[in-house]
């Protein structure tokens, strides 16, 4: 007799496993759908520039060849050069960090003092490598009849130590 209740208490605990976990497989399934989609939406130039703190880049940025100022058409968008792209974790968190930062700036602070050329004297604390470099996968650029030195050109993208920034740094907000 106790072998049998035994054994039923077994199967009820077995169907109450399975049904906890199907429960936290849809949450957390809901969750992480939520999440990306939410992201997705903040990662558009267009939601950047709901701040009126970000009107003068948006403007030089729109100017530029980033910004769609090109014979193709194509336009960066904010995340692509100020977020990491290494890794997801690296790439959510950094994220949230500069979003938060940008939240308090806008709303606690007086916008009205920030100087913008004087943060434009130090881009790498808001540019990252792997950002220009999800696109540019060469530094290859003698295609487009651009010379460069012969130790870029050797150069793996991957492993460059010296920033983009440093050979390019006015990319993406064209200078008025």
């Amino acid at each position: 007799m106790k072998l049998k209740e035994a054994l039923k208490e077994d199967k009820e605990l077995k169907v109450v496993i399975v049904i906890l976990l199907l429960i936290g497989t849809i949450i957390g399934t809901a969750i992480s759908y939520t999440t990306a989609v939410e992201i997705r939406k903040t990662e558009s130039g267009k939601f950047c520039s709901k701040c009126h703190t970000m009107e003068s880049m948006t403007q030089t940025h729109y100017a530029s060849l980033h910004g769609g100022n090109n014979k193709f058409g194509v336009a960066a968008q904010c995340v692509d050069c100020h977020l990491p792209h290494d890794t997801l974790i690296n790439y959510i968190t950094t994220k949230a960090k500069f979003g938060l930062r940008d939240v308090y700036t806008e709303f606690f602070t007086n916008t009205a003092d920030i100087n913008w050329t004087k943060k434009r004297e130090h881009p790498e604390k808001f540019v990252f490598n792997s950002g220009c470099l999800s696109c540019h996968t060469s530094l290859d650029h003698s295609s487009m009849g651009i010379t460069e030195p012969e130790i870029v050109k050797k150069a793996d993208a991957r492993t460059l130590k010296t920033s983009c920034l440093e050979c390019h740094p006015n990319v993406g907000h064209k200078r008025n």
